[in-house]
């Protein structure tokens, strides 16, 4: 009875304390109301973490880029009263990895600012609790860092072989991890076949990454997400590979998962539509 007594007052200790920090009581209560049951599951930072997380997938399948703002911010002040606990650097690096990749474009010298912070929280989650997830972003960060970075020959080097690494080390540590093979399969199509890329090889680990989704149970706040990714993925590698009608049932996969997706159902199988 003493040990739960505990527990809760920590538990509101850090909510008086996130309070302090001058949380938007609009976000607190939207935060809390949504992850009501794993409130009972989670204390502590690991609760915060936890509200972190679901902010991120919703926002990113609609291409919301205040909502992933909003997790980043959430993030940020939950690491002012815990600093450098793993688990929130891992979702704010998720989260900026997220908001990175949505930037790029017009918007390259911010998606660039963005991706090297989310690298350096992703680092230092890393340092701590060396998840798969973790050096697989760490490995598409480094993609995205080439094109944000304007592609030049010595960049593209240096950041390709950190990236190759980076992945190496992610397989390694998770060979069974759907994500770790949903991020290479991404990483694979935007890659010359000559270094390991090439549509084959993204093809076969975006099929990899479905077939391991039907075993995959993490637990806690472990990341979770992925079945929308490996399908995505899958059906960008079948359209590179000019097989339109395999690339029509994988993104209706990511519809039947993700109504709402955006990129899909307002880009990708249009584009499909237009290809002779």
């Amino acid at each position: 009875m003493r040990e739960r007594v505990k527990v809760k007052a920590m538990d509101r200790g850090f909510v008086r304390a996130m309070l302090r920090m001058a949380v938007p009581v609009a976000m607190l209560t939207m935060t809390l109301g949504a992850t009501n049951a794993a409130a009972q599951q989670f204390t502590g930072a690991a609760k915060w973490a936890d509200s972190v997380r679901k902010l991120i997938e919703p926002a990113q399948m609609r291409g919301d880029e205040k909502g992933l703002r909003e997790a980043v911010a959430l993030a940020d002040r939950a690491l002012a009263v815990t600093p450098n606990e793993p688990t929130l650097l891992h979702y704010k690096g998720y989260a900026l990895y997220r908001l990175g990749s949505m930037l790029m474009g017009p918007r390259n010298k911010e998606a660039k600012e963005t991706l090297e912070e989310a690298d350096r929280a992703l680092e230092a989650s890393a340092a701590k609790l060396p998840w798969p997830e973790t050096y697989a972003l760490r490995s598409a960060v480094m993609g995205q860092l080439i094109g944000a970075s304007g592609g030049g020959a010595l960049i593209s080097m240096r950041l390709g072989m950190k990236s190759g690494s980076l992945m190496d080390k992610a397989v390694e540590l998770g060979p069974k991890n759907p994500r770790v093979w949903v991020l290479k399969s991404s990483g694979e199509l935007f890659k010359p076949a000559m270094v390991g890329g090439g549509e084959e090889n993204a093809t076969a680990s975006a099929k990899q990454a479905v077939a391991l989704l039907a075993q995959d149970k993490p637990d806690g706040v472990r990341p979770a997400w992925g079945a929308v990714d490996a399908y995505l993925w899958l059906g960008q590698a079948h359209a590179k590979g000019g097989r339109k009608e395999e690339a029509r049932a994988a993104y209706q996969q990511v519809l039947t998962l993700a109504p709402d997706h955006g990129w899909v159902k307002y880009q990708l199988l249009p584009a499909l539509d237009r290809t002779k």
